[in-house]
């Protein structure tokens, strides 16, 4: 298991998409982490409105 890497500043930049219109596509090198970038900020938007209409699916499993 890898560890745990703070990417706030990614996190940042993805509450500010948040609610704007259009898909977010999340591009990088391999093993940088973006799935677990997006089901961090996945399960914070359920934390933060649980009502809200997010969707996250793990095209490879």
């Amino acid at each position: 298991m890898m560890a745990w890497v703070d990417r706030s500043t990614y996190m940042e930049w993805l509450w500010a998409l948040e609610g704007t219109r259009g898909i977010k596509v999340t591009t990088g090198v391999r093993r940088s982490g973006k799935p677990e970038l997006v089901k961090a900020f996945s399960a914070s938007v359920a934390r933060k409105d649980p009502s809200s209409n997010n969707v996250y699916k793990d095209w490879l499993h």
